[in-house]
């Protein structure tokens, strides 16, 4: 992540981000097993759905790589074309009768989805996820999240150094493309998502 942030200092405009949301929650019954989906009948379990909802935003269009840190892989995926907003999703799903010492934590930024991993917690679920500073800054690795070992990074980009292709898929402008080493060039100017595994696993420091 250090090398990414070294590529992108001298060719990305550092622009101000806040980000801002506010946690919800709620209840809801769902069959105890796969199979039984579609036939109405039990038995069935309650789930505790804990839900961030925020947004970067910025007074210049951004775009945003999020990458999802755990200790076996890391995931990324691109958000929509450039906006003055990009949204943010935090959930967490646990089932209540198993005490909450386990949960599914899935997130999104700009409509960029990763997968959902699941992560052990202690005591009320928006307690167990720590979130990142408010104010960010563009072409830097950010943390927005953080729950067990598993972490929500992500790097935000101005728009006027993207171009958005077929497929609403955005890359990093031509003339910029140079100046990033090959494995970064590859991310920021080709595929809309991906994962990398590692050997040995990733450290979480």
């Amino acid at each position: 992540m250090g090398e990414l942030n070294a590529s992108l200092s001298d060719i990305v405009p550092n622009n101000s981000v806040a980000f801002r949301g506010e946690w919800g929650a709620s209840t809801r019954r769902t069959y105890q097993r796969e199979s039984q989906v579609g036939s109405g009948a039990g038995p069935f379990v309650e789930v505790v759905d804990v839900r961030w909802s925020g947004a970067l935003t910025c007074s210049v269009p951004i775009v945003a790589v999020a990458f999802l840190l755990t200790p076996k892989a890391l995931f990324w995926s691109k958000s929509a074309p450039a906006s003055a907003s990009q949204s943010v999703c935090l959930s967490l799903h646990a089932y209540a009768e198993y005490s909450l010492q386990r949960a599914t934590f899935t997130t999104s930024i700009g409509g960029a989805h990763l997968p959902g991993i699941p992560v052990a917690v202690e005591g009320e679920l928006r307690q167990a996820c720590t979130l990142g500073a408010s104010h960010q800054t563009t072409g830097h690795i950010a943390r927005l999240a953080c729950i067990d070992e598993v972490v929500l990074l992500v790097l935000i980009l101005p728009g006027s150094v993207v171009k958005v292709g077929r497929n609403r898929l955005w890359h990093i402008r031509n003339d910029l493309a140079p100046h990033l080493p090959p494995h970064i060039h590859d991310l920021l100017t080709r595929r809309r998502s991906g994962i990398v595994r590692p050997e040995p696993p990733l450290p979480m420091s």
